[in-house]
């Protein structure tokens, strides 16, 4: 049995092969992150012995092994993912020295992997990957959302302080069409009955005439400040939180 072991970077991968026979180093070499570099590891690996005999192993390491491992997946080998700190928890028991080099660590790994039982990572991980890639986009663009339509108060809070109260402290979609279309008080102040009549329709007749007056009054008395720059940073910040 030969153990084929992998230190993790951004454009090469630092393998080890030891053999399981003697424990003895078989090969050192430097992979490649390219199409050119896996073919050669394919290579090397079918030279070895037959593949179910083999063990490859790598530390877990973001994102930079990804492609690494469905091209193993996708050559019908296995590997198993290690825990970094048992790597490091390992190379302390073996030695005192704090000899840090990726050749150190793929020889480390592949000593370690022989110690322990050999758990090949699922088959089909990457739906789990593109699951968990998925969920965490889409809390990364709520968040961002969220932060853009707090920075959209605060432009309210100098321009309008009145606006957000009078839809009860929420951007509804007519809230938001106005923000769009009128941006200022004062030009929320000259709106006339063409304007109300499409602010009905956005509303889909929520919007009543009171309404639409009480907030012309609002828009007339505010004490909110009229400046241009305010305008341009609201219209960004429409910009960004509708995208």
């Amino acid at each position: 049995m030969n153990c084929p072991l992998f230190d993790i970077s951004k454009y090469k991968h630092d393998c080890c092969i030891i053999s399981a026979a003697n424990q003895k180093v078989v090969s050192k070499v430097i992979i490649k992150n390219n199409k050119a570099g896996f073919n050669e590891l394919l290579t090397i690996i079918h030279s070895l012995a037959n593949p179910a005999d083999i063990r490859i192993g790598f530390e877990s390491t973001a994102h930079y092994a990804l492609n690494l491992e469905l091209f193993l997946e996708n050559s019908l080998l296995t590997f198993m993912e290690v825990n970094p700190v048992l790597i490091s928890e390992y190379k302390k028991s073996k030695t005192l020295r704090r000899t840090k080099t990726d050749s150190v660590d793929c020889e480390s790994i592949a000593r370690w992997l022989m110690t322990v039982e050999y758990k090949p990572h699922s088959k089909g991980f990457y739906h789990a990957y593109s699951l968990k890639s998925l969920t965490r986009l889409r809390d990364k663009l709520i968040r961002q959302r969220s932060f853009y339509l707090v920075k959209i108060t605060n432009v309210l809070d100098h321009t309008f302080p009145e606006f957000k109260p009078f839809f009860n402290e929420r951007l509804s979609k007519t809230a938001l069409y106005l923000l769009e279309n009128y941006g200022s008080a004062e030009k929320m102040a000259r709106m006339n009955s063409a304007s109300y009549e499409k602010l009905r329709s956005v509303s889909r007749g929520k919007f009543s005439p009171q309404q639409f007056l009480r907030l012309k009054e609002l828009a007339v008395n505010t004490v909110g400040v009229n400046n241009s720059i305010f305008d341009v940073e609201l219209n960004s910040l429409l910009s960004l939180y509708k995208s």
